[in-house]
C-alpha cells in the first residue's frame, strides 16, 4: 500500500504540474512586464530631459545675448511686450519680442547697410511663459515664468556699462 500511495502522490514524478508552470509562467510575464515599463519610462524621461536642457541653453543664449546688448546700450525703451535698444556706437537698433507663449524673437537693424538679422529662442515648449521686464537707472530685469511653475521664475539682470 504504501507504494501505491508513493506513486499517486508522485514522489518520483519526473515532469512539473499545470499549477506549478502557470505560477512559473505568470511570475516571469510580471517580471518582463515590469522591465518593459521600466525602460519605457526611462526612455521618456531621458527625452524630457533632453528637451529641458535645450530650453535651458536657449534662455542662458537669450539670457547672454541681452546682457551683451543692454551693456553697450546708449538707450533703452520698454513698451509691453518689446524692449527696444539703442547703440549708437555701432548704430544698431535691437528689438526683443515675446510672444507671451514660448518664443522671444530679436531683430537687429544696423543703420549703415540696412541689413537686418532676426534670431529666435524656443525658451519653453510644454508650458507656456509670461515675460515681463522693467527699467531702472542701472539696467533692465527680464523676468521669465512658467505657467505651471509661478513659483520658479527665472530673472535676467542686465546691467548697463559706464556711460561717456
Amino acid at each position: 500500500m504504501t507504494v501505491v500511495g508513493k506513486e499517486r502522490l508522485g514522489a518520483d514524478r519526473q515532469a512539473y504540474t499545470l499549477l506549478e508552470m502557470v505560477v512559473v509562467l505568470s511570475l516571469m510575464g510580471m517580471l518582463l512586464g515590469g522591465t518593459v515599463m521600466l525602460m519605457t519610462v526611462i526612455r521618456q524621461s531621458e527625452r524630457d530631459a533632453a528637451k529641458a536642457l535645450l530650453h535651458r541653453r536657449e534662455i542662458v543664449r537669450f539670457a547672454d545675448e541681452l546682457r551683451g546688448d543692454v551693456l553697450v546700450a546708449s538707450d533703452v525703451q520698454i513698451a509691453d511686450d518689446q524692449v527696444t535698444i539703442e547703440q549708437s556706437t555701432r548704430d544698431k537698433t535691437i528689438v526683443y519680442q515675446a510672444d507671451g507663449l514660448t518664443m522671444i524673437s530679436r531683430s537687429v537693424s544696423s543703420g549703415a547697410d540696412s541689413g537686418i538679422s532676426n534670431d529666435t529662442y524656443t525658451v519653453g515648449q510644454r508650458s507656456e511663459f509670461s515675460s515681463t521686464s522693467y527699467l531702472d537707472r542701472d539696467g533692465l530685469v527680464w523676468t521669465l515664468t512658467a505657467t505651471d511653475r509661478p513659483d520658479l521664475a527665472i530673472e535676467i539682470l542686465a546691467l548697463r556699462g559706464a556711460r561717456r
